[in-house]
């Protein structure tokens, strides 16, 4: 079995192990290939979106 590591589950590298299982499963490799995802603590704070009140704002002009 193959292993993808991904090192640091910030934005990025959560996105890109989310976008890497759903390829392989697009491909139907899932039984292949294993998708680590690393960080220093067990847990995954998302910080808010602050760009979107800005898009919001652009839209009604």
């Amino acid at each position: 079995m193959q292993r993808i590591w991904i090192v640091g589950a910030g934005f990025s590298g959560f996105w890109s192990a989310l976008s890497a299982v759903r390829l392989l499963d697009q491909r139907g490799e899932t039984d292949n290939v294993e998708v680590a995802l690393v960080a220093p603590q067990p847990e995954m704070h998302i910080a808010h979106d602050f760009t979107r009140p800005m898009l919001i704002s652009c839209a009604h002009r």
